[in-house]
């Protein structure tokens, strides 16, 4: 059994926890704990819970720019050339279980995603992938949430994802 106890302020994204393994040795059946400074890294996705969401909330979220709102996504993180192993198609079906979001709507190879984050404000994510038209092994991608780093660290995950 592997338990992590989260306790504490906001999260960095990759969130980056110490943590002790308890277990049960299977010579004498007895729980045993190690500690120790092992480091886990947790991608941000981790944190991403998939949400319904309509075309026009999705539309109206991706034009905010209200700072105020804490849930705002109005941090963005681009790539305009990311290139896919296999088709647009397969790369646009791969997005939901890399960055567990849930699909808006997908027509002519450009596809919409949307998820809150399960921590703190439950701020919205939104991804859009589209594919090129001149080279059909290539997407432009553009991931906006409310932190930059978050932003930047989806768009990282998604990209080592579609490799």
């Amino acid at each position: 059994m592997l338990q992590l106890d989260w306790s504490g302020g906001s999260l960095e994204f990759p969130a980056k926890l110490t943590v002790s393994i308890t277990y049960v040795d299977s010579k004498d059946k007895k729980h045993k704990t190690e500690s120790g400074a092992v480091e886990l890294v947790i991608p941000a996705a981790v944190f991403v819970v998939p949400t319904k969401c309509s075309t026009d909330d999705f539309a109206r979220l991706a034009s905010s720019t209200d700072r105020k709102d804490l849930a705002a996504p109005v941090y963005t993180a681009t790539a305009s050339n990311v290139s896919v192993s296999s088709s647009v198609a397969d790369a646009l079906d791969l997005v939901p279980g890399a960055l567990n979001v849930a699909q808006v709507e997908a027509a002519a190879f450009v596809a919409k995603f949307y998820g809150r984050i399960a921590t703190g404000d439950r701020s919205h994510v939104l991804v859009l992938v589209k594919g090129k038209k001149d080279a059909p092994k290539s997407v432009a991608v553009e991931i906006k949430s409310n932190k930059q780093e978050l932003s930047e660290q989806l768009l990282s995950e998604l990209v080592a994802a579609l490799k």
